[in-house]
């Protein structure tokens, strides 16, 4: 295991070095996106990388946006001692791993953290879950495979969301919480949750949902911002698409790509 430290800060990546020493795991430490930028565009690999977001020139989200264009593989986590929804919400969509908030407890931590979202992130990737980018047929080149589509949505935001989807897709739909059981027996590609139906409870129902659909796509709907610490948790559990709902339209249609890309895997 191989980790990438970025922070401007020398005593935060002295620290962080000492405690990732003391568990035999090397690390490289820039102070600076464009010095990680170089480094990794040179061919050196990193199991994972732990970014400030708050750096000088190219900040830590645009840094992360760089990294998963050609990297799916490997576990990226963001540190700021700024933490806010927005920015969390931010990172969620960069499909990041954690979202920690400094100041940390114990550097102990940072490298646990570290460790279990390296091992969650190659779990994903053996089991098919997360696919390194390819070069895929056209559109028009095979038939588009069926999507099982588990929508918790209202009937007006319904209706905009089947836009989306072909019309073989199978859909099945819960207008609240209490409802799920009827549909999540049989397993879905995608969730949509619409988080106005659950009065923000959100993180349960995808909870629920992953015991029997522990491969689905995930887009949570808000219009009102999530608190921190939800938005924390759905990151840990994989969501990697919220939105509102004038902009549900891209993340959506990437999720779908995204399921057909493995069914045709």
């Amino acid at each position: 295991m191989k980790v990438l430290l970025v922070d401007d800060e020398p005593a935060i990546l002295e620290l962080l070095s000492f405690a990732f020493s003391k568990k035999d795991i090397p690390v490289v430490t820039v102070g600076d996106a464009e010095a990680a930028v170089a480094i990794l565009a040179a061919g050196d690999t990193f199991d994972a990388a732990l970014v400030d977001k708050n750096l000088p020139g190219m900040n830590g989200l645009q840094l992360i946006a760089k990294i998963r264009e050609t990297d799916v593989a490997m576990a990226v986590l963001m540190m700021t001692g700024y933490a806010s929804p927005e920015t969390a919400t931010e990172a969620l969509n960069l499909d990041v791993d954690a979202y920690l908030e400094k100041p940390f407890p114990t550097m102990t931590m940072v490298v646990d953290r570290v460790i279990a979202a390296t091992e969650k992130r190659r779990a994903l990737v053996a089991s098919g879950a997360i696919r390194p980018p390819v070069a895929t047929p056209a559109p028009d080149a095979l038939p588009a495979p069926a999507a099982r589509v588990l929508m918790v949505a209202s009937a007006e935001l319904e209706e905009a969301l089947r836009s989306a989807l072909l019309p073989h897709d199978e859909v099945y739909l819960a207008r609240r919480e209490t409802e799920l059981n009827l549909v999540i027996a049989k397993p879905s590609d995608l969730v949509v949750i619409d988080a106005f139906l659950l009065g923000g409870e959100v993180v349960p129902v995808v909870e629920r949902v992953q015991r029997t659909s522990p491969g689905a796509e995930f887009v949570v709907i808000s219009d009102r911002a999530l608190d921190l610490r939800t938005v924390q948790k759905l990151i840990e559990l994989g969501v990697r698409r919220l939105c509102q709902s004038t902009s549900w339209g891209r993340p959506m249609r990437n999720a779908l790509e995204t399921i057909r890309k493995k069914k045709r895997a």
